[in-house]
């Protein structure tokens, strides 16, 4: 048998009509492996035939008809009827187009560097970010625009009543809370009880300061998703670096104090216009033109975590804002448990 395979072999990789569609190779056993000369999903149109001759009858084949099944040419040899063939036949497959056309690669002097004053995630550096075209168009990625009240399909664990959490739409008179995150650049290593007891337990950023989740509303300690944008599959999107789904809000902070030592420092009397920006790196890969989706999602308890950061600036000149109720929502509640087996394996 190994013989009759590496015969087949070498007649199909040496037939003038065969080999610009596909090539045999084998271990050197009874198997082969049929491969597809043109690249990507167009080679999955090529079809093979198997076809199966049986010298017997077709309805009541003799022992010896039985025994006698071998692949041979469905073409009349001298003249002579062809005994009776079955066929089975199936297609290649497994073949991917790699998309490569984003652009010539080039950038704007101008446009480069612009996430060095923005937070970032502990997996996320700022040479990722290349200003590229996703969609080919000659248009660059950098976009802003009012966001709207458009969350992410989240699914997240209920409340202990068996309720759903309180989602973030971002429409005004939401309540917010910034928690203290990590910054975290070569320690990936998060709290493990059993492996890793010395490992970190706060939200792991590389730039920023925090993270964020949601306070107000009858189910508080939801994390924040949002999304800035969608690239369809239809439009055939490529991102070989990484890009940046951000999120700006206008806020109004409560009295802040913090404690140093044995002294109480207070920080603002409250009622100052401020910006919290929310970002969530995506990194490109081989898939994107399957499309893809610039969301986010954040949450002290784990959501988003090495992709997230959150940060807060004060604005210049300070503006104020007298809000209807001085009483500050308490920001220590239980937030939303984030599934162990979804957490980012260190160093990933």
């Amino acid at each position: 048998m190994a013989v009759t395979v590496q015969n087949l072999v070498d007649k199909i990789n040496n037939h003038p009509d065969l080999y610009r569609s596909v090539k045999v190779m084998t271990p050197g056993d009874a198997s082969f492996e049929v491969l597809s000369v043109p690249v990507g999903t167009e080679g999955n149109g090529i079809q093979l035939v198997a076809r199966m001759a049986y010298l017997g009858s077709p309805a009541a084949p003799d022992q010896s008809a039985q025994q006698l099944v071998y692949m041979r040419s469905a073409i009349p040899a001298n003249g002579n009827p062809l005994p009776f063939v079955s066929s089975a036949q199936a297609p290649l497959v497994g073949g991917l187009d790699m998309p490569v056309n984003a652009g010539n690669g080039t950038s704007q002097i101008g446009l480069t560097g612009m996430t060095e004053r923005l937070p970032l995630g502990a997996m996320l550096q700022d040479y990722e970010f290349m200003c590229e075209n996703p969609l080919g168009d000659n248009a660059s990625a950098v976009k802003t625009s009012p966001a709207g009240p458009r969350p992410v399909q989240t699914t997240m664990p209920l409340t202990a009543r068996g309720e759903e959490f309180e989602r973030f739409t971002g429409e005004p008179g939401l309540s917010i809370a910034l928690s203290d995150a990590y910054t975290c650049i070569t320690n990936f290593t998060p709290y493990n009880s059993e492996t890793a007891s010395d490992g970190i337990k706060q939200f792991r950023i590389f730039r920023g300061g925090a993270s964020a989740y949601m306070v107000g509303g009858l189910n508080p300690g939801g994390p924040l998703d949002w999304v800035s944008e969608t690239f369809p599959k239809s439009a055939q999107p490529v991102l070989k670096g990484s890009i940046l789904s951000c999120r700006a809000m206008l806020v109004r902070n409560y009295p802040e104090q913090v404690l140093e030592g044995q002294n109480v420092r207070k920080l603002s009397d409250g009622d100052e216009i401020q910006m919290i920006i929310l970002t969530h790196g995506i990194r490109g890969d081989a898939n994107s033109s399957q499309g893809f989706a610039l969301n986010g999602i954040i949450g002290p308890a784990g959501y988003g975590e090495d992709w997230s950061a959150a940060d807060r600036f004060r604005i210049d000149g300070r503006p104020m804002f007298k809000g209807f109720s001085r009483q500050a929502p308490n920001p220590d509640i239980q937030v939303a448990v984030y599934p162990d087996d979804q957490r980012v394996t260190p160093g990933n």
